[in-house]
């Protein structure tokens, strides 16, 4: 993941670009916890809700792999299923634990 062309790509200076990515962390680390949440609940409807957040998020800026996984859960939600939701939080977390530190590691402008 290249911080520099992901930055380029939505035309924006790269160090504006990181302060989003920072935003994006947080906010999905939130929406993450409340995907969770709604799976220990059995609330089909709030996984749907949270899944489509993340998805919303990580397709504006262009995590992709964030975004995909994300959309499954969504699409498996609106067709009042679950399965894999559990894996899905799982292959979520991994990743947003990559965008971090690689935005952490990766000189700054």
């Amino acid at each position: 993941m290249d911080l520099k062309e992901l930055a380029k790509n939505l035309e924006m200076e790269e160090d504006e670009f990181r302060e989003i990515v920072e935003l994006f962390i947080t906010s999905t680390q939130t929406d993450l916890n409340q995907l969770q949440s709604a799976l220990s609940k059995g609330s089909v409807k709030d996984v749907a809700i949270a899944a489509h957040s993340i998805k919303g998020s990580a397709g504006m800026i262009g995590m992709l792999g964030i975004y995909e996984v994300a959309k499954r859960v969504e699409t498996s939600a609106h067709e009042e299923s679950v399965e894999g939701a559990e894996a899905a939080i799982q292959e979520i977390g991994k990743e947003l634990n990559l965008v971090a530190k690689i935005l952490h590691e990766s000189p700054s402008p």
